[in-house]
């Protein structure tokens, strides 16, 4: 979210667009008070289902009217994006899933493999044991 609600409120819909040309049946709502730090307002999450049952709604039809020129942009860029995918997975699975995990693979957020809750489990354990 930008700061700008109204900015907010069309991005929420081209997302609501998306959902509905890719065929999604479960879909996330974007609401307009999501980024700070208290729960979205009674009324944001009612113009989030309004915007989203509108698109929903008219543009019901629209991907079955849409083609895609072949070697276009946007099949390069969905080929490169899968490629990229799959080395990503390949990566993963010759390293171990912990392992990729405790080397920030995901959002670049790193956990160590003994981390806090495995530290204090392991040091209760041994504990008992002595």
């Amino acid at each position: 979210m930008t700061g700008d609600i109204f900015m907010g409120h069309v991005q929420n819909a081209m997302f609501n667009l998306a959902s509905v040309l890719t065929g999604q049946s479960i879909h996330l709502l974007g609401m307009l008070t999501e980024a700070i730090h208290t729960p979205p307002h009674l009324s944001d999450r009612i113009l989030s289902i309004e915007n989203a049952q509108y698109v929903m709604e008219n543009a019901r039809g629209l991907a079955h009217e849409i083609s895609f020129k072949p070697g276009g942009i946007i099949q390069k860029r969905s080929q490169a994006i899968v490629d990229q995918v799959v080395v990503f997975l390949e990566d993963i699975s010759a390293k171990g899933l912990k392992r990729a995990i405790s080397e920030g693979y995901f959002a670049d957020i790193k956990r160590p493999r003994l981390g806090a809750a495995a530290v204090m489990a392991s040091s209760k354990k041994r504990a008992r044991l002595q």
